[in-house]
């Protein structure tokens, strides 16, 4: 694989659209190409200069880096939990043989569609009700699950919380970008992706904390969706920080 893979990355990789000749959203400089700046034959380009990008400081003051962050680690903490012990659950419910492998297929099978089509969608409707959407899925499955033990209620639990995990992975990394900017957009990812791996290994966990008090997953399920259901409804809220003001504050 790594004789196959690493020709194509040395060849093919890129590390911005800069050196496509490209921008952010498909968006050009037409005074940086008339300055001969961009050379649109061959795609060197200097990188983007994003004078409105905040730091991790500064937006970690802005409400939506928290409900954008803390929806992405509930998310991993509960599909981590119930994915871990998916097969005991299905047993412990009494669900036909089989039941299990054919959720991880629905699962499979939504989010491929939604992550493909979210980012499609990122282009021409609003981000807080993509994102919206994508949470108000999570947590309706999680709910769903907690109140309906039967095959059908797992069905509907792997389909709609496949689809909202897509659209979440595809709507959160637009709209790091757009509500962040470039030039920080590492640091910034790389401390929620703390967190999201924190959550996942959390997850599990808590599953297995709760099945030894109680005898039944149920409860931790119950948490998992009491905790995504705000976060449902903050979602919807989410804005883009105004950069200069947080500029000014820090100065």
């Amino acid at each position: 694989m790594i004789l196959v893979l690493l020709p194509l990355v040395i060849l093919l990789y890129r590390n911005g659209p800069e050196e496509l000749g490209q921008f952010v959203d498909a968006r050009k400089d037409r005074s940086q190409i008339e300055k001969g700046i961009v050379d649109t034959g061959t795609g060197n380009a200097p990188p983007e200069q994003d004078p409105e990008s905040l730091t991790l400081a500064q937006a970690a003051r802005t409400r939506s880096y928290y409900i954008l962050g803390l929806s992405n680690i509930i998310w991993a903490m509960s599909g981590t939990g119930v994915l871990f012990y998916l097969y005991t659950l299905c047993e412990e419910r009494g669900l036909p043989e089989g039941t299990a492998s054919w959720m991880f297929k629905i699962m499979g099978m939504t989010m491929l569609a939604m992550q493909l089509s979210g980012g499609v969608l990122a282009d021409f409707f609003r981000l807080d009700r993509l994102f919206g959407w994508g949470t108000v899925m999570i947590a309706g499955s999680l709910a769903w699950l907690y109140f309906d033990p039967s095959e059908l209620g797992a069905q509907v639990f792997a389909g709609l919380f496949g689809g909202g995990q897509g659209m979440l992975i595809s709507v959160s990394g637009v709209a790091w970008l757009r509500f962040y900017g470039r030039q920080h957009l590492g640091s910034i990812r790389g401390a929620v992706w703390c967190g999201t791996v924190a959550g996942s290994g959390c997850g599990p966990l808590m599953m297995g904390w709760v099945k030894d008090a109680t005898g039944s997953y149920d409860q931790a399920i119950l948490c998992f969706a009491s905790a995504m259901m705000p976060l449902a409804i903050a979602a919807w809220f989410i804005r883009p920080p105004q950069a200069r003001n947080l500029t000014t504050e820090s100065e």
